[in-house]
């Protein structure tokens, strides 16, 4: 295979010469337009109105927001320079995370990559994102009555929780049965229904700027200035801007590699710049930076209802992105054509789109079942319907406010994988590990900087998360807890996946010999005790 070190991307080239017809310049401009629609796609959607107010409550200060997402902005770009070069390698036949992991640093870590997504982050991001779009539908009914009781508290909670995994199975369903037909055009419809109610709330609150005197720029919050609230609002922001290094996806689909740079680098600008915009339009009209008090505050109960609505269905679109991933991620770490990450049939069949479509749906109810229900039982009693400022005045608030506050440790997590990628890319630069990557010029330089920058900001994300657990109060105990134990699910689950991977693979890996506490001392004989167990399980191997 020819290596590819000695060639090189280079963002800073003119390229209008390199592309010398205009059936050449239409074919990169449209790889520049995919590219492209997959960052802003991917960025722009649950985020930015789910984390917008918490980002203000935990920054205290609508100007540390705004600096922080400009941080955001510099590691995003570096982020994309990384990805770019960890998707031009040939062993990747799938341009996921999970498949770098086991390319640049080991099939095991691979595995526990892959399990990630599948255990923690996937169930914890779609979970969060259904329930939104339930619990938005019912807070425009509770707005539409003012928030009196028009049904029983707990049954408006089951409801909420049950709607959100009709979703669920719906959106997990329809992928794995139609990701290529009729889902796919949906898919488009949403991403392109997300600019309306955007751009609309971002006109509001321009209005509210000119014609209202609410807003958050007032000197109790501006004068509000802490080292530790520019760490602590990053993983609402992190959670805002998940998603855009996914464009390296389809690195391999791409005529004009360059447009891959570009695409992506112009791609997390303009997401930085939305965010930044539609968080200066909430902090113009509001004091709590909630796009919904925006809309209640200028429009009429109907006209406020509808747009409520939309957002609701955007919200929606979200689900069905990311169940997409989730999907599709599955799938990929069975690949019998190549290195299988998650057994499945001891290596004789990959796991098709439609059963890890029913797989991603059980086990994403299953969590937000668990956590929503806790959530509801540990608040329910918090429940303010007549002070607007209490943190429960709605009832879904109290049913999603614990996988909110989870979902900003997961998306930390996952920021903790990427780092790690973003350390084997730097090393593969020294030791040619992978040596069939393009590399993109000045991504050492960008990879040193940014990863520097987030392993200083992740430690402390951690240890803060983490002394929750000195609190008195069982809602921030809550946090930590079930993070400790998705960990553990975690690690048994790995446990459990490499013992079978290594039966099926006894000769290469021995790891379920290891299990046994007797082979843990020097007189270890691997080829005796590997010799030992295939001849216990004769009939086993003779059926591989």
């Amino acid at each position: 295979m020819e290596n590819k070190n000695n060639l090189k991307i280079d963002p800073t080239d003119v390229l209008h010469p390199q592309i010398n017809n205009k059936n050449a310049r239409k074919s990169a401009a449209f790889d520049f337009w995919r590219v492209f629609s997959i960052v802003f796609g991917n960025s722009i959607g649950v985020g930015i109105y789910l984390k917008s107010k918490q980002a203000l409550l935990a920054a205290h200060n609508p100007y540390i927001v705004l600096i922080v997402l400009f941080l955001m902005s510099f590691i995003g770009v570096s982020m994309v320079f990384v990805f770019i070069e960890l998707g031009t390698s040939a062993k990747n036949r799938y341009h996921t995370h999970t498949a770098f992991a086991e390319t640049f640093i080991g099939r095991r870590t691979g595995s526990l990559f892959s399990l990630f997504y599948c255990v923690i982050y996937i169930p914890v991001y779609v979970g969060l994102m259904a329930i939104t779009v339930s619990y938005y539908v019912f807070r425009v009914i509770d707005d539409y009555h003012d928030n009196q009781a028009w049904i029983n508290a707990d049954i408006e909670a089951f409801l909420i929780i049950f709607i959100a995994v009709l979703i669920i199975f719906f959106m997990c369903i329809s992928n794995g049965y139609a990701s290529n037909g009729w889902f796919k055009y949906l898919h488009i419809f949403f991403n392109n229904l997300k600019f309306l109610p955007l751009l609309f709330v971002i006109g509001l609150g321009i209005y509210a700027k000119f014609q209202l005197s609410t807003t958050a720029f007032v000197s109790s919050n501006t004068s509000q200035w802490k080292f530790s609230y520019f760490i602590l609002v990053i993983p609402m922001l992190l959670f805002e801007l998940d998603g855009f290094m996914y464009g390296s996806s389809i690195e391999k689909q791409i005529t004009h590699k360059r447009m891959l740079v570009i695409g992506q680098v112009v791609g997390v600008i303009l997401v930085v710049f939305v965010n930044v915009l539609f968080a200066v339009s909430l902090y113009f009209g509001t004091t709590d930076a909630d796009s919904f008090s925006l809309i209640n505050l200028i429009l009429s109960k109907e006209a406020a209802l509808v747009c409520k609505l939309i957002i609701a269905v955007v919200v929606l679109g979200s689900v069905a992105g990311f169940t997409s991933f989730g999907v599709i991620n599955l799938s990929s770490t069975t690949d019998n054509d190549g290195v299988q990450l998650v057994h499945y049939k001891n290596a004789k069949a990959m796991i098709s789109h439609r059963l890890s479509g029913f797989i991603n749906a059980i086990l994403i109810s299953i969590t937000l079942v668990v956590i929503t229900t806790t959530s509801w039982l540990v608040y329910r009693d918090g429940l303010q319907r007549n002070d607007q400022m209490s943190e429960f005045y709605y009832v879904g608030q109290g049913v999603t406010y614990l996988i909110d506050k989870i979902s900003d440790s997961v998306v930390v997590l996952a920021f903790t994988t990427y780092l790690v990628l973003m350390l084997a890319a730097l090393v593969n630069h020294k030791t040619n590990k992978v040596n069939d990557v393009t590399k993109v010029k000045g991504s050492v330089y960008f990879n040193s900087i940014a990863s520097t920058i987030m392993s200083l900001f992740l430690l402390y994300i951690f240890y803060d998360i983490f002394s929750k657990f000195g609190s008195n109060d069982i809602g921030q105990i809550l946090q930590p807890a079930f993070v400790l134990i998705f960990l553990l699910v975690l690690m048994i689950a790995f446990i459990v996946n490499e013992a079978k991977l290594s039966k099926v693979n006894i000769d290469e890996n021995d790891f379920i010999l290891r299990l046994n506490p007797k082979n843990w001392n020097k007189k270890y004989n691997r080829q005796v005790e590997t010799n030992k167990y295939k001849e216990k399980y004769k009939n086993f191997y003779k059926n591989l």
